[in-house]
């Protein structure tokens, strides 16, 4: 057989296989530093297991469907070529939750009933699918089957990571007084992104059986563009937002099983805390320091700000932050003080925060508050 025919040396790969492989090296590519960095995170990892699984999943759909590399694809892996079709989408949910987890900095929780559900579905699945390899093409049915249900799997898995991040953010002014490091609202679009993707592979595959080919066709192709663009992004925002996996977020362990009762001392001495010693120009203060401060308890603590001054822990910190702010702004001594300077000495680390809630206390801006204040200024001759 001359060369130029044998598989290898034929024009293999169209734009669309050479974008699937482009996007299998990106997955590697990406995973490596993240494995050789000496500050790795747990979250690192999970991050670089996802990521070579999302790779190698693409690299499958090449070698197994390409018109020249996928019937020796075939005939190579025979007679287990079902298992990466089930192994790869069966895994995919857990190392997405499990990297949730860490960047929540919540344990693990690797050997939980829902990882043991993912690996007895996954090792009955595989032996199924194998099986039904062996049975006329008539019964190819039950090999698919069993790819819908480990793909239906991670589905619900990443709905269920990402209702844990709802959660999470939902959480955050309950314990922090400056969250826009800790919420994970960026991994909340880019998980939605991949499990739209996982479930867009699934119609895919439910198309081709029941008959429409050209759908099924297009959809998959599509649903393969993706992952390229929400990995990259994956990554920049993982290693920028990094506090939340280093800042770990333990649950608060119940000291009681009584709501703890206000004591009028202890908001004296809150009170004290704020406007003596100002210690909510601190930006990463958090509701356990606090507590700590006073010599009570995060829960105590919480309850107090909740019955006693009606506030959740966020906004009664920033409270304090904006009337700060609005006293440094109205001093004629601050007239050359740049904004940015006073929203950082009133303990604020964000603009945008910044000028969210100084315009929602006082109906202006930073900059037409100074304005109106400048303008009542007596002049002096």
């Amino acid at each position: 057989m001359p060369a130029q025919e044998h598989f290898v040396f034929a024009h293999i790969l169209n734009l669309y296989d050479a974008m699937q492989l482009m996007t299998t090296l990106l997955a590697f590519l990406l995973a490596t530093p993240l494995l050789l960095k000496r500050d790795r995170q747990p979250g690192d990892y999970f991050l670089a297991l996802f990521l070579v699984v999302q790779g190698l999943s693409l690299f499958k759909n090449l070698m197994y469907y390409n018109a020249i590399i996928g019937p020796h694809t075939l005939a190579f892996l025979h007679p287990f070529e079902p298992l990466p079709k089930i192994l790869l989408p069966a895994f995919q949910g857990l190392i997405l939750l499990w990297y949730v987890r860490a960047m929540m900095g919540k344990p693990l929780e690797i050997g939980s009933m829902l990882t043991w559900v993912g690996l007895g579905c996954a090792g009955f699945f595989c032996i199924i699918s194998v099986a039904a390899y062996q049975l006329p093409p008539a019964f190819t049915y039950i090999a698919n089957a069993c790819h819908w249900a480990v793909s239906l799997f991670s589905v619900f898995t990443g709905i269920y990571a990402i209702k844990l991040m709802n959660e999470h953010d939902e959480s955050l002014p309950h314990r922090f007084s400056s969250i826009e490091r800790h919420n994970l609202k960026w991994l909340r679009w880019i998980a939605s992104g991949f499990v739209f993707v996982w479930s867009m592979h699934l119609g895919a595959s439910i198309s081709g059986l029941i008959g429409w080919k050209e759908g099924a066709h297009y959809i998959g192709i599509i649903s393969n563009v993706p992952p390229l663009f929400l990995m990259a992004i994956m990554v920049v925002y993982s290693q920028t937002h990094a506090i939340s996996a280093s800042n770990a977020i333990q649950e608060q362990k119940q000291d009681s099983e009584m709501e703890p009762s206000v004591n009028p001392k202890q908001a004296e001495q809150l009170n004290d805390l704020m406007i003596r010693v100002k210690v909510y120009q601190d930006p990463e203060l958090r509701l356990e320091g606090l507590a700590d401060s006073m010599d009570i308890s995060p829960r105590t603590l919480s309850s107090l700000l909740n019955k006693h001054f009606k506030k959740n822990f966020y906004d009664f910190v920033n409270d304090f932050r904006v009337r700060d702010a609005q006293d440094q702004l109205v001093n004629p001594l601050n007239q050359g003080k740049t904004i940015q300077r006073i929203f950082e000495d009133a303990g604020f680390n964000s603009k945008t925060t910044f000028n969210t809630l100084f315009k929602k206390h006082t109906g202006y801006t930073p900059s037409e508050f100074r304005k109106r204040a400048s303008s009542k200024i007596p002049k002096t001759v």
